[in-house]
């Protein structure tokens, strides 16, 4: 997690939705591209005939474009 935030980095440290770091809009950020991105292939996983040979979670290209 990078400091100051919940949810930027692997995972959230969130203990529900709104609930944001000391770096609030970079968390907001963070949070929107996490919940909102409707294809996404977790680490090392297969979805939708693709495998992520990552260790980190592959989001769809619309996603990461904002």
């Amino acid at each position: 997690m990078i400091p100051g935030t919940k949810w930027c980095g692997r995972g959230n440290d969130a203990s529900k939705y709104t609930n944001l770091g000391g770096f609030g809009k970079a968390d907001a950020c963070c949070r929107k591209h996490d919940t909102a991105c409707p294809y996404w292939i977790p680490a090392l996983d297969k979805r939708y005939g693709l495998f992520n040979w990552r260790i980190s979670t592959l989001m769809h290209c619309s996603c990461d474009e904002r």
